[in-house]
């Protein structure tokens, strides 16, 4: 297994257990050992490896013997994974909520699709240009969840009062017909010459 950690791209040195300089590596009760790894990059290149790094000895473990990676890098991406899989399933939770709120406040099953495809496509737009900007700026991993929260939360308001005002627009004008400002004129009188008598 370590032979493979060591072949990897951006290793700089591997201190196992058993190596003549390693001390400490291993737990007095002879069950418990760890080896050092170092790596070369920025943050982000580091994160990558690591996630690398866990493939290589998930498919190099042996049978009975348990291996876990653990450090600055690995940390990092066991978090951004809890964050992403609680952001999916509260979306999920929240977007099916609001479908229920919707649907019981507009009373229509097609209203409140409306605001749901709004903020569907806004929150699209946002994350790409996000993506974009990845390309020459650096963003925090909280950034998806904060875009998230308030792209649906915004969203939604503003769609659902568009809907709303325009259900309030079309109720008054079922009752009170079309405003006089709206109302086409169904003839328009031109003024015509009359002939003059000569006196």
């Amino acid at each position: 297994m370590l032979r493979a950690v060591r072949a990897a791209d951006g290793v700089t040195g591997v201190l196992g257990p058993f190596d003549p300089a390693a001390t400490g590596q291993i737990s007095a009760n002879q069950h418990v050992a760890f080896a050092v790894v170092g790596l070369t990059g920025n943050p982000a290149q580091r994160a990558v490896r690591a996630q690398h790094l866990q493939q290589i000895v998930s498919r190099n473990a042996v049978a009975g013997l348990r291996t876990w990676l653990t450090g600055l890098s690995p940390i990092f991406n066991d978090n951004l994974h809890v964050e992403e899989s609680s952001a999916e399933r509260g979306e999920t939770i929240g977007v099916a909520l609001a479908l229920v709120v919707l649907v019981l406040t507009l009373g229509s099953l097609v209203a409140p699709c409306i605001p749901l495809l709004v903020t569907a496509a806004s929150l699209a737009i946002t994350f790409g240009a996000l993506e974009v900007a990845t390309s020459v700026l650096s963003f925090d991993s909280f950034v998806i969840s904060c875009v998230t929260m308030i792209g649906t939360g915004i969203g939604i308001d503003y769609s659902l009062f568009v809907v709303s005002r325009f259900r309030e627009e079309l109720a008054r004008q079922s009752d009170s017909g079309p405003p006089a400002s709206t109302q086409p004129p169904r003839r328009s009188p031109l003024p015509w010459p009359r002939p003059v008598a000569p006196s």
